[in-house]
C-alpha cells in the first residue's frame, strides 16, 4: 500500500476514534490501542518492523520537550504532591495489580514478568487523568495532570 494512503488512513482513524471516544466517555488512547491491536491481528495486514531506537531517540524527546515547555512551573510546584501521586503511585499500583492478574491468567508468566507487562500497560497521561476525574480528584489537579500531556490554553491561563 502506498505510504501516503497509509498516513491518510491513520489520520482519519485517529480523528474518528477520538470523536467516538468522547461520545462514549472512553479515553481516546485506549480506543486507539484497541484499534491498533485489531488491525494488527488481521491476517492480510502487513505489520512493519519499526526500530525501537527510532522511537526512543527520534520521537519521544521532542514530545517530552514540548510537554515540558508548555507546563506552567508555578502551578506545577504548588500541586507537586497530588501530581506525583497520580504519576507515580497510580502507575505503580496498577502495574502491581496487572502483574498479579497476568500471573494468574497467563500460564508460565511469573509475577515479575507480569509486573513488567503491567508497567507497560499502566495508565499514564490522558488515561490516568480520565480515571482521576471519575474518582472525584480535585479539578485543579486533573487539569494540571492533563497540561503535562497535551497543549491547552486553559493550562496557561489558569
Amino acid at each position: 500500500m502506498d505510504l501516503l494512503l497509509v498516513i491518510l488512513l491513520g489520520v482519519i482513524a485517529v480523528a474518528v476514534v477520538t470523536a467516538l471516544g468522547q461520545r462514549l466517555g472512553v479515553a481516546g488512547p485506549l480506543l486507539l490501542v484497541a484499534l491498533g491491536l485489531g488491525v494488527g491481528l488481521l491476517p492480510f495486514v502487513d505489520v512493519p518492523e519499526i526500530d525501537p531506537e527510532l522511537i526512543l531517540v527520534g520521537i519521544l524527546p521532542p514530545l517530552l520537550y514540548a510537554s515540558a515547555v508548555r507546563l506552567p512551573a508555578i502551578e506545577f510546584r504548588r500541586d507537586l504532591a497530588p501530581i506525583t501521586g497520580l504519576a507515580v503511585v497510580l502507575v505503580v499500583v496498577t502495574a502491581l495489580i496487572l502483574g498479579w492478574f497476568f500471573s494468574l491468567v497467563i500460564p508460565g508468566v511469573g509475577f515479575a514478568l507480569g509486573v513488567a507487562l503491567g508497567a507497560i500497560l499502566s495508565p499514564t497521561d490522558a488515561v490516568a487523568t480520565g480515571i482521576a476525574k471519575r474518582l472525584g480528584i480535585s479539578p485543579r489537579v486533573t487539569t494540571m495532570s492533563s497540561c503535562a500531556s497535551r497543549s491547552s490554553t486553559r493550562c496557561v491561563s489558569g
